[in-house]
């Protein structure tokens, strides 16, 4: 007789899930742009989606969990941030510093 199956770790099962909200967004952000005619939906600028929606998944699942987010908050959360990506955030940043630092409207 078999032994049944043990359950993955609790942390390989976070990481699936958060890949998979953060691929969720970069699709997001990628239909849109294959909507608008930038891009095909087959493309090469598809792999490099995965990757930086895997990139985008490590960094929001970190900051989720110093906002103490759990459950859909953080799947929101996590999709939220891969869907704006690096540009977008760095876009976000360079207008709040110029809002709240450098006094420019």
């Amino acid at each position: 007789m078999q032994e049944p199956l043990t359950p993955p770790p609790d942390g390989l099962i976070s990481a699936m899930l958060i890949f998979g909200a953060a691929v969720a967004g970069r699709l997001l952000f990628h239909v849109q742009l294959v909507v608008k005619g930038e891009r095909k939906f087959f493309s090469k600028k598809m792999l490099f989606e995965l990757v930086t929606a895997a990139g985008m998944g490590i960094i929001a699942g970190g900051t989720a969990e110093y906002l103490d987010l759990t459950g859909s908050p953080s799947w929101a959360f996590i999709a939220l941030v891969s869907y704006i990506g690096p540009y977008g955030i760095d876009k976000l940043a360079n207008r709040l510093l110029d809002i709240y630092l450098r006094k420019r409207p």
